[in-house]
């Protein structure tokens, strides 16, 4: 077994700490949506482990290179410096196209002239727990350790004159787990940033992969208790398998601006 744990950073940073002048709100609830542009590439062998076509699924099966979705994030501060975090987001993608190259998708081969309808489905659900190492009045400063949930789902379908001729599914749930970094800051005034960075690398039995997560946000307050938010989100994320699930190798990368209500007490 081989791990590796792109993080090291982390084991750099002061462990100093300075009290907090004032408590940091207990519930902090987002909820919004984000439109996003996406770079993915995809490889699924067969069941007997030869080499799928490498497929860009945006160009090559006219996938949506951009959709706008729904984003939720909620984070329970359960003591002064301890915090549970919990995020959600789909990114569900489907295009149809009239290929003019043979294709071959896990166990099926798509012949030139096949229309494919396919289908994206990409869930994922994050769980972490944080530890703010430096707190004061206006900033808090925390490391996080948690675990990314994707629910990956493809279906892709060929029809020649309406008639089916080929369907390949695969569905997979990968927990990674990831190391992270948070830092908030109130600028003054009704303002304040937030920065999250996640990052992964493992390579451990039939997997090897990485995961790099970037939110970078700035929030206004219209009340004490509710605001609003500007952000925006990168995700890029890598994964080779030989789990019979998989068999291939998945590379997901999107840029994506979001925009949501918070409420906070």
């Amino acid at each position: 077994m081989k791990l590796k744990i792109a993080c090291v950073f982390v084991a750099l940073m002061p462990v100093s700490v300075a009290a907090a002048a004032e408590e940091w709100p207990t519930f902090d609830f987002r909820a919004g949506g984000y439109i996003a542009t996406f770079n993915s590439d995809i490889r699924i062998n067969d069941s007997g482990g030869i080499r799928g076509t490498d497929t860009d699924i945006e160009d090559v099966l006219d996938v949506d290179e951009g959709l706008s979705k729904f984003r939720l994030d909620a984070k329970w501060r359960f003591q002064p410096r301890h915090a549970l975090e919990f995020s959600y987001y789909d990114v569900s993608r489907d295009g149809r196209r009239n290929i003019d190259r043979e294709l071959t998708i896990g166990d099926e081969t798509y012949l030139i002239g096949t229309n494919i309808k396919s289908k994206f489905d990409f869930s994922v659900y994050k769980f972490s727990y944080a530890y703010s190492f430096y707190q004061t009045e206006k900033t808090d400063l925390s490391v996080s350790l948690g675990l990314h949930a994707i629910d990956f789902g493809l279906e892709v379908k060929g029809e020649i004159l309406n008639v089916p001729v080929n369907r390949e599914t695969r569905d997979l749930v990968l927990p990674l787990p990831v190391l992270g970094i948070n830092y908030t800051r109130h600028l003054g005034g009704r303002f304040s940033i937030g920065v999250e960075v996640d990052l992964f690398a493992i390579e451990y039995d039939d997997y090897k992969g990485n995961l790099w997560d970037a939110n970078l946000t700035l929030d206004v307050d219209i009340s004490e208790r509710f605001g609003a938010y500007l952000g925006y989100n990168y995700v890029g994320m890598g994964i080779e398998s030989e789990d019979e699930d998989l068999l291939g190798e998945l590379d997901y990368e999107y840029g994506a601006f979001t925009l949501g209500v918070r409420m906070k007490f």
